[in-house]
């Protein structure tokens, strides 16, 4: 058992842990007493349900004021339940379970108390394998409230912070402000935008049909948005974010609600979520805005598909569906503290523009021919899952449906203004783009839907609950300066579950070595591979996103270089190199690394490009080392290098 902590760590990490939740999960006793995790700081810089690339976040984030190395302490009595070691996500982490059967997560650890690493180490020297994840209940490790468990730090995601997550005993993450772990807050949320989408094909934004962003002004008492002329049904969503005492983190909040001209319409409290819903982060925020902006307006109306435990039941969904008037908006936003802020707008419905801004309505098996200025790309187009319209404002644009030739001006208010094509609820429909044809498939949630390029070459597979909610998808290929690709659009919606993609290559690929699918990264033209499958010719991969997907080979081996011997602050000794590979990425489960003959284990740290050689008994005793790797990509090529370091 680990030393327990001095009595004057014990009462500031006490006065930081001071005050009860008001909604205690039901499993936990009143009495029970969560202790600060750490001494590092008494700051969030992560609040509990915060947007993430591709899920919410399950914690709350502990700033560790750029440093690692700070004690971590059990939060309650409780065994060691289990421990990982990965190069992504978590990094090194522990799990401990309590006598209510709940559970404390410590996250991005430096390093485990000894008696956890002798343990973990031991496992993995038995096969020199980095990631591990293994239930270790068995060990009968036991921690009293304040005990270390481990060392903050950066491991699996920078910066250094600790990420400290509580579960339920059915594993679902909850809110830890809800225990009596506090932080001091007097200050309120603020709003920095609001988004308006449309949600009809006849619904419009301002004169517009796209999603619409609006800043606000402050006026000192409350946030501004304007009016906003809308027509037919739209949804509102707002970005706000919340600041603690003593930082300048800014977080998410907590509490939000929507007012329509005097009643609550929408009111969502972010406690706890299942493990198995939290890609639902894409319909509780504007996904277009999130994927393309990375700002996550958070929506103030139920998107179909949603079954998220966020919302009241106020006996409305939050959508704007008004009769002709002018009404008075309210956005409420709330931190956990209870400081509250609110915006407000003044939305003008005229709906008489409805009957002028009837889409175009098909049906299966019709093909219908458009030409937006002759660019026949349907992909720039604005997709809703039951419509499509084009994303221009020059005229003309052209729509024949069966024949009937439509000339559509885009600046006026009268006639078929603002064109769009409403799709059938289950089948598909050919679109004729004076460029060759793309057919808008139907991808229903509750049914199984393969979709393919006319050549055949190219297919998707959406088992079921791979979307929300029915989506009008298309695929195309094509080849520009990075290779041959499919492109599955739009990239306006997300995936609710990973899509299988297939390639069966052509005369020019098929017996080329070592192809794979690509991904080009969204903040550069680098390439980055999609874990891919070889069987007979075929290529299989998995995507979790819509977009553009390259068919590219990769016969380059990782760089490896800069060999050097260092000692840790805590006195531990480890070597490393830096290793690159700019296509497939580095293979580190299969990296292997040798001093003087002696195996240790190689992890890998994706942050920093760093192959690290761990092995608990090296400590230098000689002048200089022969390093030794092995370093393969993902594509399997191999780069084997022998050095020289000093320590």
């Amino acid at each position: 058992m680990m030393k327990r902590v001095g009595l004057l760590i014990c009462l500031l990490l006490m006065a930081w842990s001071n005050s009860r939740g008001s909604d205690l999960p039901d499993f936990i006793s009143e009495d029970a007493d969560y202790l600060w995790p750490t001494n590092a700081s008494n700051y969030i810089s992560s609040t509990f349900g915060e947007t993430r690339s591709q899920h919410f976040h399950a914690a709350i984030d502990i700033g560790t004021w750029g440093h690692e190395g700070y004690p971590v302490f059990a939060t309650r009595d409780g065994i060691l339940y289990r421990a990982g070691v990965t190069p992504r996500g978590y990094g090194n982490v522990v799990y401990l379970q309590h006598a209510d059967d709940s559970f404390s997560l410590y996250a991005h650890l430096r390093d485990f108390a000894p008696e956890i690493r002798e343990v973990v180490d031991s496992i993995r020297f038995e096969d020199y394998s980095f990631v591990f994840n293994r239930n270790l209940e068995d060990k009968g490790i036991e921690f009293e409230r304040g005990d270390i468990i481990g060392w903050s730090g950066s491991t699996g995601v920078g910066p250094p912070h600790l990420h400290f997550e509580l579960r339920s005993p059915d594993n679902k993450p909850f809110n830890p402000l809800l225990t009596n772990i506090s932080v001091d807050d007097d200050i309120p949320p603020q709003f920095s935008g609001m988004a308006i989408e449309p949600l009809s094909p006849h619904s419009l934004i301002n004169g517009e049909r796209n999603i619409v962003q609006k800043s606000p002004t402050h006026t000192g008492s409350y946030f501004d948005f304007g009016e906003i002329e809308i027509t037919g049904p739209v949804g509102l969503a707002v970005n706000a974010f919340d600041r603690k005492d003593g930082s300048n983190n800014v977080v998410a909040v907590y509490e939000l609600e929507l007012w329509v001209d005097g009643e609550k319409d929408f009111h969502s409290k972010v406690d706890s979520f299942r493990f198995s819903d939290t890609r639902q982060v894409f319909v509780d925020r504007v996904y277009p805005t999130l994927r393309e902006t990375r700002r996550g307006y958070q929506r103030l109306y139920v998107a179909e598909g949603n079954t998220l435990p966020f919302y009241e039941d106020t006996g409305h969904n939050g959508v704007i569906g008004l009769p002709d008037g002018t009404y008075p908006i309210t956005v409420i936003a709330r931190d956990f503290a209870g400081n509250s802020t609110k915006a407000k707008a003044t939305v003008s419905v005229d709906q008489s523009d409805v009957s002028t801004n009837k889409p175009q309505m098909t049906s299966g098996n019709r093909t219908i021919s458009v030409d937006a200025n002759g660019s026949g790309d349907l992909s720039d187009w604005y997709w809703h899952k039951n419509w499509l319209a084009p994303d221009t404002e020059e005229t003309p644009w052209y729509l024949t449906v069966n024949g009937s030739f439509r000339n559509a001006s885009m600046n006026g208010k009268t006639g078929n203004s603002h064109p769009a094509v409403k799709l059938d609820p289950e089948k598909s429909v050919e679109i004729d783009t004076g460029n060759g044809s793309q057919r808008i498939h139907r991808i229903l949630p509750d049914t199984e839907t393969v979709i393919r390029t006319a050549d055949h070459r190219f297919k998707a597979r959406f088992a079921e609950a791979s979307v929300f909610d029915t989506l009008s998808v298309s695929i195309h290929h094509g080849s520009d300066e990075f290779g041959p690709y499919v492109e599955i659009f739009p990239d306006q919606e997300p995936l609710a579950a990973p899509v299988s993609i297939s390639y069966l290559p052509d005369a020019d690929y098929r017996d080329k070595e070592q192809l794979a699918f690509f991904e080009k990264n969204s903040d550069s033209d680098n390439l980055s591979k999609v874990s891919t499958l070889h069987f007979d010719h075929r290529l299989d991969a998995t995507i979790t996103n819509f977009g553009r997907y390259y068919i590219h080979q990769d016969t380059i081996p990782p760089e490896v270089s800069a060999p050097e011997i260092v000692q840790r602050s805590d006195g531990k000794w480890f070597a490393n190199v830096t290793v690159k590979d700019e296509l497939s990425g580095i293979d580190y489960q299969s990296a292997r690394f040798y001093i003087n003959d002696e195996r240790g284990i190689a992890e890998y740290d994706p942050e920093k490009d760093k192959l690290i050689y761990h092995h608990p008994d090296f400590s230098p005793t000689q002048d200089e080392y022969e390093l030794k790797v092995v370093v393969p990509d993902q594509s399997g090529n191999i780069t084997r290098e022998t050095f020289k370091a000093s320590p």
